[in-house]
């Protein structure tokens, strides 16, 4: 079985859906799936894969002359050897790289799965939402419908990525995975790397600093928090998406800017001791279809407190956080309740670390992927059995 993996990119500045489509990719060449990916990529761009130095193949397309000429070639390109693929799998939408990896594989004649990866929520949909109308209006409509199948990563996101601009094909349900990638984890080397840090609690934000992932609500309950616990810290790692001019505003307001700390992006194993040596992690989204961060904090054994917009039940389910409604008090009481326990927090942490070796193991995940495409492909007619 071959298949075409394409997203829109693999900067880690993108995002976790990057970090999660290659990890996707090594655990189906894993289990057998002869696995390509192809993603746009400018001059200058970080990546969160190492070309050639995977089980699987990886072509990138310039995008130095923007990302419309770099989906011209994928168009090109697909359309020029489509036959060679089995399945392709679009990752994203609203994307012109992803419009025109479809167009290329109807013209082809390829099947194609499309995982939106939350992009079809109505709360990104509330973005930019008469353009995205327009667009589904001449083209999107034709991505969503004639896909031969739709990928969500739970049953909550195929819930509320149903709007009614479409009309949607059969799908099926695969969270992201995570994998360590054997790294070992050492949450003193974190505090080491930064010494101003190494006696304080420290509250952890990991992600894009992006309007999209309520930072707000954070900032309040931190504010409520920092009376009682005068050597808290609120600590965010990730690249600053439009966001970090507010918060630090809103700390310099407060008189609180000296207990606030941006470290910037971090990759592999720094962000993995960042997640380890939190006191709490938090994420409090307006939407996640599945986050990495999450994943990353439960396999390090990180205690979560969550909002119930990040669509993640199983945390509180299996004792490893909290999960509570968007209101600041509800947010810091969750939170409080850690930082008092060590007891409490260090069950969440071991709940954390089983549950993500036991349900969010990727060869686990990959053999239900490949399982999928198998089905598909069955349905669809396309021999595959020469690749097997």
């Amino acid at each position: 079985m071959r298949v075409l993996q394409v997203i829109p990119s693999v900067r880690p500045e993108s995002g976790g859906t990057g970090r999660s489509i290659s990890a996707l990719c090594t655990a189906l060449a894993n289990v057998g799936v002869d696995t390509i990916l192809y993603a746009a990529h400018a001059p200058g761009d970080n990546l969160t894969i190492e070309p050639g130095s995977e089980a699987y193949e990886v072509k990138l397309f310039s995008a130095a002359a923007g990302r419309l000429y770099a989906s011209y070639l994928i168009f090109k390109h697909i359309n020029a050897i489509g036959n060679e693929f089995d399945l392709i799998h679009l990752h994203s939408i609203w994307n012109p790289i992803v419009t025109a990896a479809a167009a290329a594989a109807r013209k082809s004649r390829v099947p194609y799965v499309l995982s939106p990866h939350g992009m079809l929520n109505k709360v990104c949909l509330k973005r930019r939402q008469t353009l995205k109308r327009v667009c589904s209006a001449l083209y999107e409509r034709n991505t969503v419908e004639r896909a031969v199948s739709l990928q969500f990563s739970s049953s909550n996101d195929s819930r509320d990525s149903r709007v009614s601009w479409f009309n949607y094909p059969e799908h099926f349900l695969a969270p992201n995975g995570i994998d360590l990638g054997g790294a070992q984890i050492d949450a003193g080397a974190f505090r080491k790397r930064f010494p101003e840090l190494a006696d304080k609690q420290i509250l952890l934000f990991l992600g894009r600093l992006h309007s999209i992932k309520g930072l707000n609500l954070q900032f309040q309950a931190f504010e409520k928090l920092i009376g009682k616990y005068p050597n808290l810290r609120w600590v965010l790692i990730g690249p600053d998406d439009g966001e970090w001019e507010r918060v630090d505003r809103l700390g310099r307001d407060a008189g609180l800017d000296s207990y606030i700390r941006w470290l910037g992006p971090m990759l592999g194993a720094e962000r993995f001791d960042a997640l380890a040596a939190a006191d709490v992690v938090l994420q409090s989204s307006f939407y996640e279809c599945h986050s990495m961060t999450i994943n990353e904090a439960l396999a390090v054994g990180a205690p979560l407190v969550i909002t119930d917009t990040a669509n993640f039940d199983a945390v509180q389910r299996i004792g490893a956080g909290y999960v509570v409604p968007r209101d600041p008090l509800k947010f810091a009481t969750a939170i409080d309740s850690i930082l008092q326990s060590p007891e409490k927090a260090e069950q969440m942490r071991k709940a954390g670390r089983q549950f993500a070796e036991e349900e969010l193991n990727w060869s686990h995940i990959a053999t239900r992927v490949k399982a999928a495409y198998t089905q598909i492909l069955s349905g669809s007619g396309k021999s595959h059995s020469r690749r097997e």
